[in-house]
């Protein structure tokens, strides 16, 4: 059984990296970024649990306190909305 091999010039392949170095694209370096800070922050997290004390606790009520602002917020945004929504409504019918 013959095989048919093509003559591909050597310009034609991919260049290999000069120095050895792996080339990554930019989205796998914000991932790589993503991954350490969140590795960071639940060592962190871990950390002040297991100390406990009032270190913990302060951080645990700053935690919930902003958690509750942000569904307020969301809240207010809606209703912005509605009334932005009645506002152009109005404007637009002329009433």
């Amino acid at each position: 059984m013959e095989r048919n091999v093509k003559n591909i010039p050597e310009t034609a392949s991919a260049p290999a990296p000069a120095s050895g170095k792996s080339h990554r694209s930019p989205g796998a370096k914000v991932i790589l970024i993503q991954i350490s800070a969140c590795a960071l922050i639940l060592a962190a997290a871990l950390l002040l649990h297991f100390m406990g004390g009032p270190v913990y606790e302060t951080v645990r009520d700053w935690y919930h306190e902003i958690s509750q602002q942000s569904l307020v917020a969301e809240e207010e945004w809606e209703k912005a909305a509605e009334a932005a929504g009645a506002q152009l409504i109005s404007r637009i019918t002329g009433e």
